[in-house]
């Protein structure tokens, strides 16, 4: 989060400042991502790599379509997932006002 704030904060972007401050005031744990380091060149201060990476998955929805099974009948959604510290298969049943 403090990265692309900076990178961003960096382009003088107008109303930018009052939005860089709502982001740290409602998102106090910061934005959520998972990623595995790199093995090799992984470099922290690479400041392409990061913008990179932060467009790839921030142009992209969170969640595949293939994974959210609409029950028209049952006015329910079954959506599923696989936990990205241990792998196990998540599947969720719950209602449309839920989701």
């Amino acid at each position: 989060m403090y990265q692309i704030l900076d990178l961003l904060s960096k382009q003088k972007l107008k109303y930018f400042r009052y939005l860089k401050q709502k982001f740290y005031d409602e998102l106090v744990s910061g934005f959520y991502v998972y990623a595995k380091k790199k093995e090799k060149d992984n470099d922290d201060n690479n400041v392409d790599d990061c913008v990179n990476y932060i467009t790839r998955y921030t142009s992209r929805p969170p969640m595949a379509e293939n994974c959210i099974k609409y029950e028209d009948d049952k006015k329910m959604i079954r959506w599923w997932y696989n936990h990205h510290e241990d792998e196990k298969y998540i599947e969720v049943y719950e209602s449309v006002e839920n989701f």
